[in-house]
């Protein structure tokens, strides 16, 4: 049987510091039918200067404005060639194996659309990232074991909900059947949006624990920021706008509530900064007011997608339950990973 071509596909926005080490983990890799292709999006650092230099090596994309995660990385895919995506933050490097971890995963079953890797933080290599997205019952995504050191807990394989947005592999046949990243998100929560309509759709996600990769938290935007909160919570209601029925939506609204009340209390005593609980509350209230905005045209693309694939809102409270989260998960996300001098290709070497 032929190897899968496999895309990788690297959206890249002032990533100049990060954009050597992550390409040369991927220059290395076991796995050698691949192509890579970075989208630039409108960088005003050195960062064209260092991809223009690899021309041979990698395929640049060069976009004359910021497109953001999702339209950035729909464009990668709409240019390339492969029967396996695997869309990479630029501030991540790879373990030389895990290309072809992923590939062989995604071969094991004709229902897998999605894998997701191991991810570790590039500060703190022994510090889990994810090892794979849960669901907590108002649909906001979390990081499986996200904070925990890595003592083997995560090592076995099995279905997880989606990937993480930072490495994530996808088959080129499911995008086709279900669609790209949703534009109007912007950025967060796509990933997450897209594992919902990969799920309801019939396709499911493995978690393949041998695919290590490692990722700089938030690099381009702060880890607890009102930018990320912003972006996170009015993407996370068009979510529920889209999937979650009119009885559903009215009864999700005491786990948000014990969610922000649990979010507020150990985000103050995080060791990294958060705004003030003043400017959260204001950009909750923004968040909602853009959400509300868009109801009908979410719940229209809502409606369309369960009417094409003939999903029943049933299945939506199944998959919450097969794969919720708990609220202390939530506490993971608030551990700043110590900074190391090391990378991984320095610290393992091939």
């Amino acid at each position: 049987m032929p190897e899968p071509l496999v895309s990788v596909i690297i959206l890249n926005w002032n990533g100049e510091r990060f954009l050597k080490n992550c390409l040369n983990s991927l220059f290395n890799q076991t796995y050698s039918n691949r192509e890579i292709i970075v989208v630039d999006n409108s960088s005003t650092d050195g960062s064209r200067t260092i991809l223009e230099s690899l021309a041979g090596k990698i395929r640049l994309i060069k976009s004359e404005r910021n497109l953001g995660f999702a339209a950035g990385n729909n464009l990668g895919i709409k240019n390339s060639s492969g029967e396996l995506i695997f869309l990479l933050n630029n501030d991540t490097e790879v373990d030389q194996e895990c290309v072809e971890a992923l590939v062989s995963a995604s071969q094991q079953a004709a229902d897998i659309g999605m894998c997701a890797p191991k991810v570790r933080y590039l500060q703190d290599q022994e510090i889990l990232n994810s090892t794979g997205v849960i669901i907590y019952p108002d649909l906001t995504a979390l990081n499986r074991g996200i904070g925990e050191r890595d003592r083997g807990q995560y090592d076995k394989s099995f279905s997880i909900f989606c990937p993480y947005g930072a490495a994530a592999m996808y088959k080129k046949e499911m995008l086709d059947r279900i669609g790209l990243l949703d534009e109007d998100y912007y950025m967060f929560r796509e990933e997450d949006e897209l594992g919902w309509r990969a799920n309801l759709a019939g396709w499911r996600c493995v978690y393949v624990p041998e695919a290590l990769v490692y990722h700089h938290r938030s690099a381009a935007t702060m880890v607890f920021s009102a930018f990320k909160l912003f972006y996170g919570e009015r993407n996370r209601l068009y979510t529920c706008f889209k999937y979650l029925s009119a009885s559903k939506l009215c009864t999700i609204w005491p786990a948000t509530l014990k969610r922000y009340l649990f979010s507020s209390k150990i985000a103050g005593n995080a060791e990294s900064p958060t705004p003030s609980r003043s400017r959260m509350v204001w950009t909750l209230f923004l968040a909602y007011l853009g959400a509300v905005r868009r109801f009908f045209k979410m719940r229209k693309k809502g409606r369309l997608f369960l009417k094409m694939h003939s999903v029943s809102g049933q299945k939506v409270q199944q998959i919450l339950e097969i794969y919720t989260a708990e609220l202390q998960a939530l506490q993971g996300q608030f551990v700043k990973p110590a900074d190391r001098k090391e990378t991984p290709h320095e610290s393992h070497p091939e």
